[in-house]
């Protein structure tokens, strides 16, 4: 979530509170219900990929999307760090 909040900052000012976002989470959600071909997890990663390209000149940010789309599918972080000290 916390790079989500790097990105929306970046972008232009917008009186964007934690109800408001709260409520576009939840709109959303009920959206990709109605919609049987929506894919929400695809849709997700692609987000994110599209975040790697705007924050690619920003290390700590770059740093932090691994974990984010581990997070989207529901792999534990951990995994990912076994797997990286096991190579």
């Amino acid at each position: 979530m916390l790079i989500c909040s790097f990105f929306i900052c970046s972008l232009p000012d917008f009186d964007f509170t934690p109800e408001l976002q709260e409520k576009a989470v939840a709109e959303h959600k009920n959206a990709a219900l109605l919609e049987p071909d929506f894919k929400l997890l695809e849709r997700g990663e692609h987000i994110i990929d599209n975040m790697y390209e705007y924050f690619a000149e920003n290390e700590s940010a770059s740093e932090i999307l691994p974990f984010q789309k581990q997070k989207l599918n529901g792999r534990k972080v951990c995994n990912s760090i076994v797997n990286n000290i096991s190579e």
